[in-house]
Order: C-alpha cells, then sequence, then structure tokens
C-alpha cells in the first residue's frame, strides 16, 4: 500500500433549503493549512453543485468558479452575479405574496471570475443575497455566506490519459467475418495497464464533430479516474480491457476518434480535465467483397393523428408534451436504437426530453427499454429477450408505434415562466435519426435510404387554462366551477374541450380537473426528479369488499391500504357499460382530507383521488381511504375489476405498485384468482394471494402430481378481497415435503382455481 497526496479540489453535495441554510453571522472560521478542507456550502442556498473552470486550477491561466442550483419554484431567479465583490444575489423562491408554482427545471447557474491566481491554496469567500421583493418599499435581502478552498498547481501541464490505452483494434462485430461488411456492427476493443491507483470509471459514444451526407462513426471517450480523494490505495499495475459496438457504416475510409479523459473522485468530465485523442483508420469494404445482398430496412415516423393545423401537439400548463415514435420496417424487428433531436424556432426556451416509454407491441414486459438525455435530445435502446415483437409492414402500411418520449421545457434563465396565453411564437421541431434495428437473428436492419425531408414532428407552446371565471388566475375558485362543470350541476363555457384542455389532449374530463387541482393547490412536482422517476411503494394496495343491495343498486367498499403515501391517484373500474353510467364514487366518511372525482367513460368508471394534506404516516399505523363505488342493480351477474392504476406520491414521484387483480362480483355466482407464487421454486416458504369476487365457503389445499391432498391451507368463510397464503413445504402431518412438483388448488361456490408449485431441496 503507498500513502497519496489528496488534490484539494471537493466536489460538493445539494443541500436541501430551509435545514440547511444558515445566515452570514455563522460563518464557520477557517480551518487548517494545506491542503485546505472541504468546502463549505451551507450557507448557500438553492446550489446543488460547485465547480471550477478549469477543473484542476494552475498557475498563469484565468480560473473561474462556477455555481449551479435549482430552484423548487417558477419564482426562484438569478438577479445578478458581481464577481469583484463576490456576491450571488437571487430573487426567492418563496415570496410573502404573488403565485409560484412548482418546477422541476427551474435550473441556473453564475460564474464567478477569479482572475489569474498564483500556485497555493486558497479559500474565496462567496455572499449570497436572496431577495424578497414583496416587502415595499424596500425588498427584504437575507444574506448567507459560504467559502470555497481550492489549489492552484503551479503548472498547467497535464498527464496525457492516454498513457493508459496500448491498443485499439476495430473488427466486425460478426465473428464469422474477417473484414467488415456495409451491415455489419462494429466492434472496436480496446485495452492497456492501469498503475498509479487509477481506474477505467466508464466508455462513451459521443456524435462525430465531421458534419457531411455520409454518417460518422461516433467518438469513443474513455473515462479513467485517478482516485486522488483516497488517501491509500494499491498502486500495483494491472491490465484492463473494453468493448464497445458501433452501428455500420456504409463502405469508405474512416478514422475512429479515440478519446481519454481523466478526472478526479467524479462522474463528470470538467473543462481542464486532463486529455488526450489517437486517430485510428479502419475500412468498411464493398458489397461484392462480402457477397452481400439487398437487405431489409426501416424508416422513423412519427404520430401525427392529433395534428392541428401545424402543430402535432402542444404544451400543456405544466410546460410538458408527448409524442410518439413509430417505425416502419419490412422484417419483424427484435430490437431498436437511434437517436431524437429537438430543434426549435428562434429564441424559444429548451425543451429536453424527461422521460420514455415503450408502447404498442413494445410496451408490457415485451421489450425492455434504455434511454439517456442528450444535449440535442435524447439516444435510446430497445430490445427483447426473445422473439420479435414490432411487426413487419410494406411500404404503404402504417407505422407501428414504439415509443412515447415526454418533454418538458427548461427554465435555465431568470425570471418565473411566462403567463399562460392561448399561443405564442415557439414551436420545437423532433427529428429521429441514426436508427439501426436488429431481427430475429440479429442481423442488422439499417434505415432505408431516402432521398426526402425527414419526418417531422411539431410541438406548439400553447394550452388549455384553468382559469374558468377569466379573471386571469387560476385559484380556488375555478377548482369550484370546473367541478361543477364535470359534475353537471353547474354552467360550463361555450368549448369545454379548448376552453377547459388542461392537460392538452383536445377534450375535457376529469383528467384535466385533475390537472387544474394540482396547479391551483400548488401540488410539488419532485424537484430534481426527471419525469420518469419512481420508487416502489410495495404496501399500497386496493381491495373490494363485500357489496350491499341498498334502494336502487349496491354499495360496494374499495379500500386503498397505505393511502397516507399517496399524493394523487387515477383508478380505472372496470364494469359493464350500463353500471359505468351510472355509478359513482364517494368516499366513506366524507373525509374533507381528499377530493374525490369519478365519471364515466366506455367499460369504465374512472376515479380521481387527490390528498389536500400531502403525505400523511402517524406514528399510529398507516392511513387507509375507504370509498363507496354505488352501481345500480342489475339482472343476472356482473363483474367489477381493477383495471389500470396510476399512483404519485406528494413529492410527485410516481409510485410503482403491485396490485394484483381485485375484482368484485354482484347479482350471484364467484370468481377465484390465485396470483403466482412468489417465490417459484422454492426451498423454504412460498406465498401467494387469492382473489375472491364474491363472500363464499372456500377451500385452499395442495395437491402432488398424482392428485393427493399433502396439505390443507384453508377451509372456511372468505369475503371479498384479496387473502394472503403461504406453504412452508409440510405435508399435514408436519413431514417435509419431498422435492417435486405441486399444486395449489382453490375452489367453493362451483368455481376452482389452480397454480403450480416447485418445491426444491433446501
Amino acid at each position: 500500500m503507498t500513502l497519496r497526496k489528496i488534490v484539494p479540489i471537493a466536489l460538493l453535495t445539494a443541500l436541501a433549503l430551509g435545514a440547511a441554510a444558515r445566515p452570514a453571522h455563522s460563518d464557520i472560521p477557517l480551518p487548517g493549512p494545506t491542503p485546505p478542507p472541504p468546502s463549505d456550502t451551507l450557507g448557500l442556498p438553492y446550489v446543488t453543485s460547485i465547480h471550477t473552470e478549469p477543473a484542476v486550477p494552475c498557475a498563469g491561466q484565468p480560473t473561474k468558479i462556477v455555481f449551479m442550483g435549482e430552484f423548487p419554484t417558477t419564482c426562484g431567479a438569478l438577479l445578478k452575479v458581481d464577481s469583484d465583490s463576490l456576491v450571488v444575489r437571487l430573487a426567492t423562491a418563496t415570496p410573502s405574496c404573488g403565485r409560484c408554482f412548482p418546477e422541476s427545471l427551474n435550473i441556473w447557474s453564475a460564474t464567478i471570475d477569479l482572475g489569474t491566481l498564483a500556485a497555493g491554496n486558497y479559500t474565496v469567500r462567496v455572499r449570497f443575497d436572496v431577495v424578497d421583493s414583496c416587502y415595499t418599499p424596500d425588498p427584504k435581502v437575507d444574506q448567507y455566506l459560504g467559502r470555497v478552498n481550492l489549489a492552484v498547481a503551479p503548472t498547467c501541464e497535464q498527464p496525457d490519459p492516454m498513457r493508459f490505452v496500448d491498443f485499439v483494434h476495430i473488427t466486425s462485430a460478426d465473428p464469422t467475418h474477417d473484414r467488415i461488411c456495409p451491415d455489419d456492427s462494429i466492434r472496436v476493443s480496446m485495452g492497456g495497464t492501469l498503475s498509479d491507483c487509477s481506474y477505467l470509471r466508464r466508455i462513451e459514444l459521443l456524435p462525430s464533430m465531421i458534419v457531411g451526407p455520409l454518417p460518422e462513426p461516433p467518438i469513443v471517450r474513455l473515462v479513467f479516474d485517478d482516485r486522488c480523494c483516497v488517501p491509500v490505495c494499491d498502486p500495483l499495475v494491472r491490465p484492463w480491457s473494453a468493448a464497445v459496438t458501433l452501428p455500420p457504416l456504409p463502405t469508405m475510409n474512416y478514422n475512429l476518434s479515440v478519446e481519454a479523459v481523466e478526472v478526479c473522485c467524479r462522474d463528470s468530465v470538467l473543462p481542464g480535465d486532463p486529455y488526450g485523442t489517437r486517430d485510428v483508420p479502419f475500412r468498411v469494404t464493398t458489397p461484392e467483397s462480402c457477397s452481400v445482398g439487398p437487405r431489409a430496412c426501416l424508416l422513423p415516423r412519427w404520430d401525427h393523428s392529433m395534428r392541428v393545423g401545424e402543430c402535432d401537439t402542444q404544451l400543456d400548463p405544466d410546460h410538458r408534451a408527448a409524442a410518439t415514435l413509430g417505425v416502419r420496417s419490412s422484417i419483424a424487428l427484435a430490437g431498436l436504437q437511434g437517436s431524437i433531436d429537438v430543434g426549435s424556432s428562434p429564441g424559444a426556451p429548451r425543451l429536453v426530453v424527461v422521460a420514455a416509454d415503450p408502447v404498442g407491441f413494445a410496451s408490457g414486459s415485451l421489450m425492455h427499454l434504455t434511454w439517456r438525455p442528450t444535449p440535442e435530445g435524447a439516444t435510446f435502446v430497445l430490445f427483447a429477450d426473445s422473439s420479435a415483437p414490432i411487426p413487419a409492414t410494406d411500404s404503404t402500411g402504417a407505422p407501428v408505434p414504439v415509443i412515447r418520449f415526454t418533454f418538458a421545457r427548461a427554465f435555465t434563465d431568470s425570471g418565473p415562466p411566462p403567463p399562460d396565453t392561448s399561443t405564442t411564437a415557439n414551436h420545437w421541431y423532433l427529428y429521429a435519426h441514426d436508427l439501426l434495428g436488429a431481427d430475429i437473428d440479429g442481423h442488422g436492419v439499417p434505415m432505408c435510404p431516402v432521398r426526402q425531408i425527414p419526418d417531422i414532428f411539431v410541438i406548439c407552446d400553447a394550452s388549455g387554462t384553468c382559469d374558468l371565471n377569466s379573471d386571469s388566475h387560476a385559484d380556488v375558485r375555478d377548482l369550484v366551477l370546473m367541478v361543477h362543470c364535470l359534475n353537471g350541476t353547474g354552467p360550463c363555457p361555450a368549448d369545454p374541450p379548448t376552453a377547459l384542455d388542461c392537460d392538452g389532449d383536445h377534450d375535457f374530463d376529469l383528467d384535466d380537473v385533475m390537472c387544474c387541482a394540482r396547479r391551483v393547490l400548488l401540488t410539488p412536482q419532485c424537484p430534481g426528479c426527471w419525469g420518469d422517476s419512481a420508487r416502489a411503494e410495495p404496501a399500497i394496495a386496493v381491495q373490494f369488499g363485500t357489496p350491499q343491495r341498498v334502494g336502487d343498486g349496491y354499495d360496494i367498499p374499495v379500500r386503498i391500504d397505505d393511502a397516507g403515501r399517496i399524493g394523487a391517484a387515477r383508478l380505472a373500474l372496470r364494469m359493464p357499460d350500463a353500471l359505468a353510467a351510472g355509478a359513482s364514487v364517494r368516499t366513506a366518511t366524507g373525509d374533507p382530507h381528499w377530493l374525490v372525482l369519478d365519471e364515466a367513460r366506455a367499460g369504465e368508471r374512472v376515479v380521481g383521488v387527490m390528498n389536500l394534506v400531502t403525505e400523511r404516516s402517524p406514528a399510529h399505523g398507516p392511513i387507509s381511504l375507504d370509498l363507496v363505488l354505488h352501481v345500480p342493480a342489475t339482472t343476472g351477474t356482473a363483474e367489477i375489476t381493477l383495471g389500470t392504476a396510476e399512483f404519485s406520491g406528494g413529492d410527485g414521484v410516481r409510485l410503482v405498485t403491485d396490485l394484483g387483480a381485485p375484482a368484485v362480483r354482484i347479482g350471484g355466482g364467484v370468481s377465484l384468482v390465485l396470483d403466482a407464487a412468489k417465490p417459484n421454486p422454492f426451498a423454504a416458504t412460498t406465498a401467494f394471494a387469492l382473489s375472491v369476487d364474491a363472500a363464499a365457503d372456500v377451500d385452499l389445499g395442495v395437491y402432488d402430481l398424482a392428485g393427493r391432498r399433502v396439505a390443507s391451507l384453508y377451509h372456511g368463510r372468505l369475503e371479498v378481497g384479496v387473502h394472503r397464503f403461504s406453504w412452508d413445504g409440510r405435508v399435514d402431518g408436519g413431514a417435509r415435503a419431498g422435492a417435486g412438483v405441486y399444486f395449489v388448488r382453490a375452489s367453493g361456490a362451483g368455481a376452482s382455481t389452480v397454480r403450480k408449485l416447485i418445491l426444491v431441496k433446501g
């Protein structure tokens, strides 16, 4: 082992405003001498990170400190940066007056120019002024102090990280080819030796800097980390190797640019980091040399079905929009990768990709999707474990939808977003490029050569409004009027689909009321989270109770377990159209802490629930929300099941739940549903759930392959709902059952259901 000098540059983590803020008079005394201690940002509000430019300052070169941060509401803004006095002036995100909306992309940055510094260690004291202009005539100013410690190296010479790279080999990804053919994916293999405690952090593929009519290979960037923050590490020299695969290229001679960057105990690459590059020539041979004939190809196509005028869709009041990308391929696809770029009209703010979800034949568990945002838009990879889910289409067939992208407007400039208007001059243009498909055998399916304008999707900055009473403000009065309009208990505007289209789907329904409710009630939208952020909440469950006959129909209890963790929910209760049209939903106790709305749609009753007190989890236990679904009387039997269910937390994050398939039956009969056992196969104990949609006497047991009952798990009355059971692998006498295949069977009221279990040796 060896002792190393620590490079005194600290990467600073984000701290929450309020608990983290410290007024100027409580500044911490300066710590000891070289090397300087970690920088102190506890007194700097709204700051998420700090870095220097260059990343490693050196004598004789100008040095800057860059503060980056995020405001949790639309009111926060960067007002002024004074490098001479080292003061940053911000508008508060929580003014004492005015209207502020939650905002997850209100990002700001401020640069303080320190000029040229001599070699040595420095402590830079910075003051942040947070201004509340609601105080008149003199604004209220809260001052906070922080300090940034940095070391300036005596020389600007940097080591070349390419010293870690001994070889770069470029070959066909097809092991049967001894040369690279036009339809071959290209494998780039690299390796070398690492010493001085360094390691390869990651490999990146960056767009080529060469712009021309023909495609160019991407830049391969190797990011090495020298672990300068680790005082003790192993200095032994050791080999490393890695490989990446590039998409096919047409016949031509190429130079692959390989970059190497060296960072210090961080993932990001900053200006001034040690850098090196190498060009590696290679050739893609002619089709004749590979005896390759014509191959299948594909074209990207956007969904323009909702196009109105020149706009395919509009930003909603939350400054978001969605677009669905499809493909037209001459062969079924098992995989697809590519990129999308977002262009804009002059002066338009930036639009960023915040979510991507597989749709259509690619949805569910059929295909896996990974994606990442880029400065231009996003790149994605979509692939299937087996089969080719994306079907082939002929040249005139409708494109197959594959990915739904969600976009959000990024506010990086100072000041809040402009007020809601019916339309503006801002437009954004989506373009898909560099697509490459794969068939069931792993053969590449490139984009078809075309001589036409590429397919463009247009997003416009126009949306509906929540201002129903036309007073230029969306507030609780508008919410009351919208609820009355939806329920038919009050007047509506002349054209609700236009005047009240909050979610931008060209219609007015419950989703628009929930959209406006989020704005009026200032429901937080998870500052710092991307649109696809999610967390698991396994305790949340939805269960039906036993129907009770009342007057003209049935009252059916619906319970949401652990509802205190829910900020909002949307449930689709599937039922016959006649029931859906006459159904209604209310809280069982009239709890004023919940807003509950419902409406009829084809074959379902959609229920919207919003928690008006944000998340609540008292010490005495989880909170349940009890609803009552009323349905009219019906002849014969009818089944009501839970269809789609969407949940978000009080912070706006999507909640991932496993609800099973709860159901309830009215009018007689019973249905039993056994969920798959988990784990299965199992060695000790397995568990499963039995759903009963009507009260019944139920028998539950385990049987062997010969049909003999080996274990009795339950016998008796079960009410409507989900009931959980387990089997510990023991027979009725208490002995351990032998390893093998068994069946768990539930029966009652003329219905039965069976699931297979596999018991293995412990």
